[in-house]
């Protein structure tokens, strides 16, 4: 079967070439002598007689005297001419030549290269074109005799009434290989200013309305409005540009299944000039991904001057290929409804004022009336709050009058996001990941006059906890977003069951930064499955499983439509790619690719899939009758009791090829069934009941987390009854107003479970008891304890903490873990030793920044032990400002090594002493005191 294609771009060609030395392309004169040389060159004479040349292809001819010399004569084009080309002795004078032009050319001597001659070729070409007034007569180009090599000229508008049928057919590659030249458009088609409009175009690949333009083919002074709907490799003007295009305008809509289309060309090989495009440009896979959509998808030629609205467009690409984003091309509407964006296009061609899209003039033109408007200029549409937590919203009035003023307002109201005049500020606590909010700017005077632009927020900060609970929709796609690799190394674990409403648009890691963490389903269900970007390759729930990764125990449920996911190349639904552990997983959703092999667990396997069963239908080539593999193309690791429903998938091979032995894991339904399938399934894990397909369990233990926001939260952990062994964490900032009396935990009851502060803020911290021993915000932290990230901040007090011996701000005793702690306390014992951050450490303490005062003998100037009174555990990376806390060593005694910890301000201050520390977690400012994400 023929398909018809695009060649792959030159570019790309040319890389996967060697060249080995070199061929004179310049063919021998037709007088080339085959006499043996017995003579230098004297002479070089053409021996053509006709100078005036019309329209067409000619052979140059000349010849060396004395006749005894060396024949081998190379022509040269010594004056450039559009419309002219030499290639060899071959000269082709194309219909764009202009009537009356001159142009030189040389015949030298190879053997010789000073001895030549020149001939100076007149074109006969008068300036008659065929005018095109009606749509019959330019569906006639596409089907008269050569009528893809004449001159037309638009008289008028034209809207069309049927689909059109491109002009010119693109090459085409057989399915052996062999390239077949297409029939291009070589002639001169002169917009004269009009527009085509109502332009549709259903088709295969190269399409646009022409297919191909070849080297000597002109197209000009033409704006086009419509759409595209095709497979691959289309564009608005044209699929493929091997000649001039220049003033044109492309309103059309261009719409691929795969990759690869162009607002003005799919691939421009020739020059594009003094240009530009508006219609949205969509394609299957990511728009802004590679091979994806630009206003051209690859270049090989020149580009000047050409423009594209990525609003309307939809993106950012000015060459899709590669990508090249160029945001002096690539702007804005109102920056495209700008007239001094188009300063050094052709004022006589075109029509450009401030509020409109450049306008080719024709004849009988009429200038629009000048409309006030209101334009929104912010180039930018993705807000990362990470680094910007407000955004001015910059809007002008075009043709308005002086006293005319802007009112801002947000369309709907939206979590986190407020708006005072023109400044949007943002809340971190309360923004989503990817929402989007509206700003619509009004003219005071007149509501009618107004314009809206809508922002999307990127805010996706690395958990700091490493174990993560997924409950919602939003905290998949937190997941599928993550380009973090340490937050694809943490532990994510479903607590409920979760339908997908719209997303599965990006797997969860990929090939350069795979998913290294464990995902544990706890036997809960993730339905509602569809999508898969269209035929994106390499796709999966997951890109990409390292060695490393683990998923498991989750039951994975499609949308129940005919193809839930149709994908490309590569793809699986689990996975496109396995190099770790994926086991207990039910596989129920429908897959269906574009063309080439996908599968139904992964796509290929080099790690281990155990205790797996797949049930939905595994299909290719855009046909669900077609089979494809039930389990994975290709498989170099471990597969061990994976069962396949061979009548429900419609698969007949367990991989891309037969495999006798795994092949016999395609089981009938009633074997799917069956409790004795299921011998080695782990019965703790799944429900294994006759007559039913296997389920998985929900009853696996789901940790416990109690958040803590108010100081009775607080205080409550301070009671005789508390559980002490519980996973605590932060919701917010608290601030106490009078709490700090008796310390979490003792030594008799430590604390031993985890108190997370996540990055939040404990202030306020003022009493102590009076003096008594033994306290700390913790009394004791045990073994298993762990205190991380959280900043205790005193009451502003000369001594907020008034204590007697062996006490410490953070703990009186710790044999567990602190990390991650700001203390800034100020701190005054009774008379004994206490610590800056704890009484005594056997434990492990990393990553803490001490600025608080640390005195004793009940004297604020008389410096107590930094921060610890002794030590017998690990501290790491713990810093004290010497200047702020007023202390003199680092523990009750000198000690050489850890008094070096003790800095002054300007260090406490410097990026440099904190570059162990984790930046997912802490803010490092040069100039400032570290602080909490």
């Amino acid at each position: 079967m023929k398909l018809r294609k695009l060649l792959m771009p030159l570019f790309v060609i040319l890389s996967m070439l060697v060249v080995v030395g070199c061929v004179d392309e310049t063919p021998p004169s037709s007088s080339t002598s085959s006499t043996q040389i017995q003579a230098d060159v004297e002479e070089v004479v053409f021996e053509m007689e006709d100078t005036v040349l019309e329209p067409g292809t000619y052979t140059l001819s000349a010849h060396c005297l004395p006749e005894n010399s060396s024949q081998l004569v190379k022509f040269t084009l010594i004056t450039s001419i559009e419309g002219v080309t030499l290639s060899g002795n071959e000269l082709l004078v194309s219909v764009s030549a202009e009537d009356k032009a001159t142009f030189t050319v040389r015949a030298s001597s190879i053997y010789d290269p000073t001895k030549s001659a020149t001939l100076v070729f007149t074109i006969n070409n008068p300036s008659i074109s065929i005018e095109i007034s009606t749509e019959e007569e330019l569906f006639a180009i596409g089907t008269s005799p050569d009528g893809l090599t004449k001159k037309y000229v638009l008289k008028n508008n034209i809207e069309l009434t049927k689909p059109w049928d491109p002009l010119g057919t693109a090459d085409v590659e057989e399915d052996n290989g062999e390239i077949i030249p297409g029939e291009y458009f070589v002639g001169v088609f002169d917009g004269n200013g009009y527009t085509i409009s109502n332009v549709i175009i259903d088709g295969d690949y190269n399409e646009g309305f022409f297919e191909q333009i070849g080297t000597t083919g002109i197209v000009k002074n033409l704006t086009l409005q419509g759409s595209v709907n095709a497979r691959s490799w289309s564009g608005a003007i044209a699929g493929i540009n091997g000649g001039l295009i220049e003033n044109c305008v492309a309103n059309v809509d261009v719409t691929v299944a795969g990759g690869s289309a162009g607002g003005l060309v799919s691939v421009n090989r020739g020059t594009l000039r003094y240009s530009y495009a508006t219609g949205k440009v969509v394609a299957g896979v990511s728009n802004d991904s590679p091979r994806s959509t630009g206003l051209v998808a690859a270049n090989e030629g020149t580009m000047t001057e050409c423009y594209g609205d990525k609003d309307t467009m939809t993106t950012p690409n000015y060459i899709a290929f590669t990508p090249v984003v160029d945001n002096t091309k690539m702007l804005p509407t109102s920056l495209m409804k700008t007239a001094a964006t188009f300063a050094s296009w052709d004022k006589d061609v075109w029509f450009i004022e401030d509020g409109y899209y450049p306008l080719l003039k024709h004849e009988g033109f009429t200038p629009p009336a000048k409309v006030i408007s209101v334009s929104i200029n912010n180039a930018e549409t993705e807000i990362n709050v990470e680094e910007d937590e407000t955004l001015t919203i910059e809007a002008t009035i075009i043709n308005g009058e002086p006293s005319d003023t802007l009112v801002y307002s947000l369309v709907s109201p939206v979590s986190g996001v407020t708006l005072n005049e023109n400044v949007i500020t943002f809340n971190k606590e309360e923004v989503v990941h990817l929402s989007t909010f509206t700003v619509k700017v009004t003219l005071s005077s007149n509501e009618e006059i107004n314009a809206t632009k809508t922002f999307t927020i990127i805010y996706n900060p690395v958990p700091v906890e490493d174990i993560i609970y997924i409950s919602t929709e939003q905290d998949l796609i937190n997941l599928a977003t993550q380009t973090v690799p340490v937050a694809l190394s943490k532990t994510y674990k479903l607590t409920n069951d979760i339908e997908l409403a719209g997303w599965y648009n990006k797997p969860i890691g990929n090939a350069d930064n795979p998913f290294t963490g464990t995902f544990d389903g706890q036997g809960y269900t993730i339905s509602g499955i569809k999508g898969g970007n269209e035929g994106a390759h390499n796709f999966g729930f997951f890109g990409a499983i390292s060695e490393t990764a683990t998923v498991k125990n989750v039951a994975l449920i499609g949308a129940g439509k005919d193809a839930d996911l149709y994908v490309g190349a590569g793809s699986g639904v689990v996975a496109s790619v396995n190099n770790g552990l994926i086991e207990n997983v039910i596989v129920n959703v429908n897959i269906l690719s574009t063309t080439q092999w996908v599968a139904g667990c992964v796509g290929d396997n080099f790690g281990t899939i155990r205790n797996v069963i797949v049930l939905g239908v595994v299909a290719k080539n855009d046909n669900l009758n077609v089979p494809a593999p039930a389990v994975a193309i290709n498989n170099e690791g471990t597969i061990e009791n994976v069962f396949v429903d061979k009548t429900t998938s419609k698969t007949v091979s367990f991989f891309n090829e037969a495999n006798e032995t795994y092949d016999s894991f395609l089981l009938e339904t009633t074997l799917m069934k069956s409790a004795a399938t299921y011998s080695e399934f782990d019965t703790n894990v799944w429900n294994i009941v006759e007559g039913e397909y296997p389920t998985l369990k929900t009853s696996q233990p789901i940790e416990d987390i109690i958040y803590l926001s108010t100081e009775e939260d607080i205080i409550n952990l301070t009671l005789e009854d508390a559980d002490l062994s519980k996973h605590y964490k932060l919701a917010n900032d608290i601030e106490l107003a009078g709490w700090y009396n008796k310390p979490i935990g003792s030594e008799t009851k430590p604390f031993t479970g985890i108190f997370d502060g996540q990055g939040f803020t404990i202030s306020g911290i003022k009493g102590g008891n009076e003096g008594a021993h033994n306290f700390g915000f913790f009394g004791h932290i045990g073994e298993t304890g762990v205190v991380k990230n959280v900043a205790f901040v005193g009451a502003g007090k000369e001594v907020d903490l008034y204590i007697g011996a062996a006490s410490g701000v953070v703990a009186s005793a710790n044999y567990g873990t602190i990390e991650n702690v700001i203390i800034n306390v100020n701190i005054l014992s009774t008379g004994q030793w206490v610590g800056g951050c704890v009484g005594n450490n056997y434990g492990t303490i990393k990553y803490v920044i001490v600025l608080g005062t640390v005195s004793e003998t009940d004297d604020v100037n008389a410096p107590g032990p930094a921060f610890a009174i002794a030590n017998e555990g690990t501290i790491e990376n713990c810093f004290v400002d010497k200047t702020t806390s007023k202390t003199l060593t680092f523990f009750h005694v000198e000690d050489e090594v850890y008094d070096a910890y003790l800095l002054e301000t300007t260090l406490m201050k410097s990026v440099a002493t904190f570059s162990e520390f984790d930046t997912n977690i802490w803010n490092i400012v040069e100039g400032e005191y570290p602080t909490f994400k």
